[in-house]
């Protein structure tokens, strides 16, 4: 298998836990029909996706704005 189809298997593999979970937390049971969407799911995924990126993407420019500002305060 390539990684690609191995990447897949867990996205869906994890979709079907989170249907799972939800379906658990709201009913009670496990319902027959999904009750998150591939699309809700992907855009979900997607959006948690740049609010990480766009956190690790700031604390990483404070982390060099923070050394720098240390480099020219001891050089």
């Amino acid at each position: 298998m390539s990684q690609k189809s191995h990447f897949s298997c867990c996205l869906y593999n994890l979709w079907a836990l989170v249907n799972i979970y939800v379906g658990l937390s709201i009913y009670g049971r496990i319902k027959n029909k999904s009750i998150i969407t591939a699309k809700m799911f992907v855009i979900t995924l997607y959006k948690i996706q740049i609010e990480y990126w766009d956190k690790t993407k700031f604390s990483n420019e404070l982390n060099l704005k923070t050394s720098n500002f240390y480099y020219l305060q001891t050089g």
